[in-house]
């Protein structure tokens, strides 16, 4: 379109500043509201930071001077933004058509502060801005040629820096109407004011309301500091080239007490147009992980781990999982493989780095109430201008932590015998027959506590398999249960099977080798703690899994404080029992006639670390017990027989008077009889000592001996 110029336009309006003390105050067709830097995407930002150790270059000015009275935007608006060499940017500018019809801008260029254009590429653009628009954006691109080599200078003698000193954007060449002119956009920092007409202001004017007042719009310096090219790290899949996108988001499913190991990725560094951009550092942080502060993982300047202590470092790693009340999620890098020499070679595909992450055995309640944002955070750095400045880049993956389904100790039961053919039953209901015809006044409220006097215990462990795959369970020692002569090195459990493991584990004791205290909820954990992999299976439990498999730990310590007789069972014994049959082995079958007699000899005492007090607060009996051996059909046999298949020779029950036992409880104490059977069958013979508490306390532990003898009774009289 034509424009028609007013008779009183003259070309020196063009030039005016906007100033309302010109001699000429008519405003210029186009005005700049604000100009501002396009930020980039997150992974392509650069931070600036101190390197630790390194004084910094001295200025002549009085940096340390602080003013109270500046404010912190003020702070923020006076820092440059750091722009790489070599890389494309881009200034948003925002203009106003003053005139009612279309304004064609031919030509528009960028000016910069003086003795930097040389070093700057910003093509001319020509842009149309429509009629009475108000901020209209136009995006100017940029480029910073490169005049370095990236490297700083080392040299004592040599007192320049290679480092270029911040410039600023101050305003645009405008060409338009055949005519070029120039907007500021600021001038040391200072206020453009608008003037909303062209009638030039009074002398005086009356004071009015503050709405009434012509609105002051601050606009922004633009300043740019240069660095040397930076690298742009790429992560991706190992199987896949592609980048990694801001936006992607890696699934980790886990459950409780399993170590994850999240996919590996590729390590490769972009060096960017001019081929200058290298990797000086890499660190690998792990970042949103619930109660624990950002965590570097990896760091190619001294945190990388060395192979003798990588078997001990794989090891704690498990090991963190096992005590509760620790943060539900850790993390760990495995990166042996990963050297800043393989990222930066062009010739080669970069580096693998596998991750892992383990999970609390109590993590369901933990993550359910805690939306974490976890995330990888790789922070890498490139050469700077100087020593004394470090700048970083950063590029994160998120990782989405959904908790799923997977092995559990469902239930425990104590055992008290070590073998299956203990006859533990068969002799507890014999002592129950002989208790009742001695005692008839015992009192129903008594507890009564059955444990063996040996330095093992057998712990019966139901294991569940809610994993959609089999799982092989295993442990440390190299085996995971059984029984002396029938070993189980590992238990293969299917998808959806429930499976009772015996478990031999030692007594625990009461106290350490400094006399602290043991915790024997955590101890009795760590002794039955079990490791399990899965084999390949289908969706989410596509690949192979790893995991620990504990019991719970809040559960455990309610049974301790709701059950008294807890630690009885698991715990060092306080008496020794033992039981010998004279002239026999107790690993092999007494094989005997009916009529021959058998002599019998039981010794008790306490052991020495049990205190006097606790020896005057119960009374003591031993006693001799002889069953059937339960085989087959010999149950029955022993409920509906009346007849006696054995007889015993003097005392099967002795009292402990309270002066004998204070006197000679840890020192021994013994009793002898004589045994002999009449049918021909196999019997069960042992020995237990009966702890009774005095004083008023209903409770009662029965010790019997480790080991019984098995007795077949053979041929004829």
């Amino acid at each position: 379109p034509t424009v028609t110029l007013p008779d009183n336009f003259h070309v020196g309006s063009l030039y005016n500043t906007g100033d309302p003390s010109s001699l000429n105050p008519v405003p210029y067709p186009l005005a700049l509201v604000d100009a501002s830097i396009v930020p980039l995407e997150a992974h392509l930002l650069l931070e600036r930071t101190k390197a630790h150790g390194v004084a910094p270059k001295k200025s002549g000015s009085l940096s340390t001077f602080f003013n109270p009275y500046s404010k912190k935007s003020d702070a923020l608006d006076g820092q440059p933004t750091l722009v790489a060499e070599g890389e494309e940017r881009t200034i948003l500018i925002r203009f106003n058509n003053r005139l009612a019809v279309n304004l064609d801008v031919p030509c528009c260029e960028l000016e910069f502060s003086a003795n930097v254009n040389d070093s700057i590429e910003a093509p001319p653009l020509s842009f149309t801005i429509p009629a009475k628009s108000e901020g209209f954006t136009v995006r100017f691109p940029f480029t910073l040629v490169q005049v370095r080599d990236g490297t700083f200078c080392k040299s004592e003698n040599e007192e320049t820096d290679s480092s270029m000193e911040p410039f600023e954007l101050i305003g645009l060449r405008v060409t338009t109407f055949d005519r070029c002119f120039f907007l500021a956009l600021a001038v040391n920092g200072k206020e453009n004011r608008q003037i909303p007409t062209l009638i030039p202001p009074s002398a005086s004017i009356y004071q009015r309301s503050s709405h009434d007042k012509a609105i002051k719009v601050k606009q922004s310096a633009v300043k740019i500091e240069s660095v040397p090219p930076q690298p742009k790290l790429l992560v991706s899949f190992e199987n896949s080239h592609t980048p990694l996108e801001d936006s992607a988001i890696v699934p980790v499913h886990i459950s409780d007490g399993e170590i994850f190991s999240i996919p590996s990725f590729r390590l490769e560094n972009d060096h960017g147009s001019s081929g200058e951009g290298k990797l000086v550092q890499l660190q690998i942080i792990s970042v949103g992980l619930p109660g624990i502060p950002d965590e570097v993982i990896f760091d190619t300047h001294g945190f990388q781990v060395e192979d003798e202590d990588s078997d001990a470092s794989s090891d704690d790693f498990e090991e963190l999982m096992d005590e509760d009340g620790l943060p539900p999620l850790r993390m760990k890098a495995n990166c042996d493989d990963v050297s800043l020499e393989g990222i930066n070679d062009k010739n080669k595909n970069g580096c693998i780095a596998t991750f892992q992450m383990a999970a609390a055995h109590d993590l369901g309640k933990q993550l359910e109430s805690k939306k974490s944002n976890i995330r990888l955070r790789f922070r890498y750095r490139g050469v700077s201008n100087d020593e004394a400045t470090l700048i970083w880049r950063r590029r994160e993956v998120k990782l989405h932590v959904v908790r799923v389904k997977g092995p559990r100790i469902s239930s425990m039961t104590f055992r008290p015998d070590l073998s299956w053919g203990s006859a533990v039953y068969e002799l507890s209901k014999s002592l129950a027959q002989q208790i009742e015809k001695s005692d008839k006044r015992k009192s129903d409220e008594t507890q009564i506590s059955t444990n063996f006097s040996g330095d093992e215990i057998v712990v019966l462990m139901a294991v569940a398999n809610e994993c959609k795959s089999t799982i092989i369970l295993s442990n440390k020692v190299g085996r995971v249960g059984g029984f002396e002569g029938s070993p189980m090195p590992t238990v293969r459990v299917t998808s959806g099977v429930s499976v009772k493991i015996p478990v031999v584990i030692q007594r625990i004791p009461l106290t350490d080798d400094a006399g602290e205290e043991v915790d024997v909820a955590q101890e009795l954990i760590t002794r039955t703690a079990l490791q399990w992999v899965s084999e390949r299976g289908e969706g989410i439990d596509a690949g192979i899994r790893t995991g620990r498999v504990r019991i719970p730990q809040r559960c455990l310590k309610r049974l301790i404080d709701d059950h008294a007789s807890f630690i009885s069972k698991v715990c060092q014994v306080p008496v020794s029992v033992t039981i010998e049959v004279k002239d026999k082995d107790v690993n092999q079958t007494i094989a005997t006639r009916p009529g021959k007699f058998l002599e019998v000899n039981l010794s008790f005492r306490f052991q020495d670390w049990v205190p006097p007090e606790a020896i005057s607060k119960c009374s003591l009996i031993v006693e001799f017990c002889c069953a059937r051996k339960e085989v087959g059909g010999s149950v029955i046999r022993q409920v509906e027989a009346k007849d006696d298949a054995y007889f015993w020779c003097g005392q099967i029950r002795q009292v402990i008077k309270a002066d004998e036992l204070k006197e000679h409880g840890k020192t021994g104490i013994f009793h002898r009889a004589k045994l002999t059977f009449i049918q021909r069958e196999t019997f069960v013979v042992s020995a237990c000592a009966r702890l009774i508490g005095r004083e008023g306390m209903n409770r009662e532990e029965i010790w019997w001996a480790p080991r019984a003898y098995q007795v077949r009774v053979m041929g004829k009289e």
